[in-house]
């Protein structure tokens, strides 16, 4: 058993990391709504890219140079800009981080409990925003994108990931990666979920400010694998806040919640929705496969299943299966089915599938649901999938839109 435990550590620890050195990282593959969106729209995907990044990352001793993040937590939260570029996408192509600018501190996340930030620091929020600002300006949508990481990344995996959506799409949204302080070690698993429960706080103060002085007309969040529990917690911290889908709206214009592959306890989870957890949000997305093994072993580990995986034996009473229909903001996606869905232990199918990412990107770039984007539900589960015919069905939907 204990050789058992050491072996799933050291699985976990060997596939938790997709960035490469140097600050970059394969691209996904090509999702199949862009290429039909070039076919249909005319639309080129951008190869340099500008993307907002905040972090509750601890910065050096002395300060160190803009962008220079330690993998230990930090009491306040830190704001900026990232520039990246995509090279070769024709070929293997590969994003790079060429260049971070720190912006300054979130006045909101320095308490008490922190030395006071200079002058320098707290000036540079309002620049922050007025260039945030302009961004969102000037976008179709005028929506932000919010994305978190899973354990053990070092800071510029959410830029990369974030940048690799908003090069995809384009004009229509902003992208943010959110850099919560994991652990880049084999070992980190316990440390950075625990992690995720402290960063829930910072987190939830950096969307009340993004509420209150951006002018995005949405916030939506795409978290991923263990960054679930630190989006989940956080979700549940503002539903239990606001106590009404009204308040929600009001104070932190959150739309779209994605939680993909979570390495989320599936009952923690469940009394999350008896708290009417939907409340605090405009969907709630979640992305489930029966081929993450990855899960399947994180599952292991607890002995508890993981929200992100769907068992071969899983069932639903009726009632319970009843219920999770009739939860009009909830959406749930079984990926199974998708091409590519299994690679690399299946649990990186947003990168590997252009099936999946598709569905997130257009999730994230229009107002469909899932039904409107192609997929089906399934008559024996409450679970929406992607069917034979998907390619057909996204060309169909990427016609009809351009007649409009």
């Amino acid at each position: 058993m204990q050789y058992l435990a050491i072996l799933a550590f050291a699985v976990l620890g060997l596939v938790s990391c997709s960035t490469l050195p140097g600050n970059q990282t394969a691209l996904i593959r090509s999702p199949e709504v862009v290429s039909l969106a070039r076919e249909e729209f005319g639309y080129k995907p951008l190869d340099r890219i500008e993307i907002a990044y905040a972090t509750d990352r601890e910065k050096p001793a002395g300060g160190g140079t803009s962008g220079d993040y330690e993998d230990q937590r930090g009491l306040r939260v830190w704001l900026g800009f990232a520039d990246l570029e995509v090279k070769n996408r024709e070929k293997s192509g590969r994003i790079q981080l060429n260049q971070v600018r720190e912006s300054g501190v979130l006045h909101a996340s320095v308490g008490a409990w922190d030395l006071p930030a200079s002058k320098e620091e707290m000036a540079g929020e309002a620049e922050f925003f007025r260039h945030l600002n302009r961004k969102l300006d000037a976008t179709k949508k005028g929506d932000l994108v919010i994305y978190i990481s899973g354990f053990r990344m070092p800071f510029s995996d959410p830029l990369l990931v974030s940048g690799q959506f908003s090069s995809l799409a384009a004009d229509n949204v902003v992208f943010m990666g959110y850099s919560w302080p994991t652990t880049p070690t084999l070992t980190s698993y316990f440390r950075d979920i625990e992690t995720a429960e402290y960063s829930s706080r910072n987190l939830r103060l950096l969307l009340r400010q993004l509420a209150a002085k951006s002018s995005a007309r949405r916030i939506h969040i795409f978290a991923y694998s263990a960054g679930t529990r630190l989006a989940a917690r956080t979700l549940q911290e503002i539903n239990l806040e606001t106590r009404s889908d009204s308040a929600a709206r009001q104070r932190y214009r959150l739309g779209q919640v994605a939680l993909v592959s979570s390495d989320m306890d599936r009952q923690l989870f469940g009394s999350f929705l008896a708290d009417d957890i939907t409340r605090a949000c405009e969907r709630l997305l979640v992305y489930r496969s029966g081929k993450d093994g990855i899960l399947g072993l994180s599952g292991w580990l607890f002995s508890r299943g993981r929200l992100g995986h769907v068992p071969k034996d899983e069932a639903y009473p009726p009632h319970r299966r009843d219920y999770l229909r009739k939860l009009d903001k909830l959406d749930v996606v079984d990926v199974s089915d998708a091409p590519f869905a299994g690679s690399y232990g299946g649990h990186f199918y947003f990168f590997q599938s252009p099936w999946v990412s598709s569905d997130l990107l257009l999730s994230f770039v229009s107002d469909l649901r899932p039904g409107s984007r192609g997929l089906v539900r399934d008559d024996q589960s409450f679970a929406w999938k992607f069917p034979a015919d998907y390619p057909e069905r996204l060309e169909a939907i990427a016609r009809e839109r351009k007649k409009r």
